[in-house]
């Protein structure tokens, strides 16, 4: 139970400061797509933690930090498309979760790279779909 506290609030301090905080002060004054890719890179490159934490290789922890980048860009597409930092956490959760149960009897290369896979067809799929994302990418910052 204290695992699933400590992920939660893990992830809600995540959220709050990327998607919730960075989200709204840059996207008054930069480019909502390069918002986007911003706040994915420096979400990803929080994930460098890993190489010692998890003591990964050099290799799995850059694929750790290029998923985290990708999942990044799935959390931003989230959280434009629902309007919603709630929903955001809700899904960096369920992802967590999901990743953290597929780690039985997979390497972690293996596993990252289906996770990659993954959420580049969701984030695909919700950037198609989505038409407040749509608005959003459009629109000027003011």
């Amino acid at each position: 139970m204290a695992f699933l506290g400590m992920y939660s609030g893990v992830v809600f301090l995540e959220e709050v400061i990327f998607r919730g905080l960075m989200f709204d002060a840059l996207s008054r004054k930069w480019n909502h797509i390069i918002v986007i890719f911003f706040i994915s890179f420096t979400f990803a490159v929080g994930h460098i933690i890993s190489i010692v934490v998890v003591e990964m290789s050099v290799f799995e922890n850059f694929l750790q930090i290029v998923n985290a980048f990708v999942v990044g860009i799935l959390f931003m597409i989230v959280m434009v498309s629902s309007r919603n930092l709630k929903a955001c956490i809700f899904a960096h959760i369920l992802y967590n979760f999901l990743a953290s149960i597929s780690n039985v009897g997979n390497t972690p290369i293996e596993i990252i790279v289906f996770n990659t896979v993954i959420t580049l067809l969701y984030a695909f799929y919700l950037w198609v779909n989505a038409a407040h994302f749509k608005e959003y990418v459009t629109t000027k910052p003011s």
